[in-house]
């Protein structure tokens, strides 16, 4: 039986994000989604919420339910914007910094343990397809 690849594709999203989302709940008590924000906002200080949905491309919501949760625990902090008292900049604490590092330091040892599993060629030709099917949407 032939299947569809895009259905792989999904497959294989769904189980790498479930397996890096056990992994960071292990190490750094954080779900894949909230470690990906609070290294968003690491990178890009001052962010607001808003941008981070639109460049994290997920609801305004779910960010703002993720924010709120790595506010209570001390990772983020949120300020009003001087410019627009409704839109709130956000910025990572000394704490969450150190919790960005073991993050980071977790999703390289996962995907270089994922990548060891292919040749150089393979992770070239998997680069190389992944940039022509993003090219679609971006």
């Amino acid at each position: 039986m032939h299947r569809n690849p895009i259905l792989k594709i999904h497959k294989f999203v769904f189980l790498a994000e479930k397996a890096l989302d056990r992994r960071l709940q292990h190490d750094v008590g954080l779900s894949f989604s909230q470690a990906m924000i609070l290294v968003h906002v690491a990178h890009h200080p001052h962010i607001s919420q808003r941008h981070v949905a639109y460049e994290r491309d997920i609801t305004p919501a779910a960010v703002s339910r993720h924010i709120e949760a790595l506010v209570e625990a001390g990772l983020i902090s949120r300020f009003d914007r001087e410019q627009n008292k409704r839109e709130h900049v956000l910025e990572v604490t000394l704490r969450g910094r150190g919790i960005v590092k073991t993050a980071e330091e977790v999703l390289e040892e996962e995907i270089d343990a994922l990548m060891r599993q292919l040749s150089r060629d393979d992770v070239q030709k998997v680069d190389s397809v992944f940039d022509r099917l993003l090219s679609r949407f971006l």
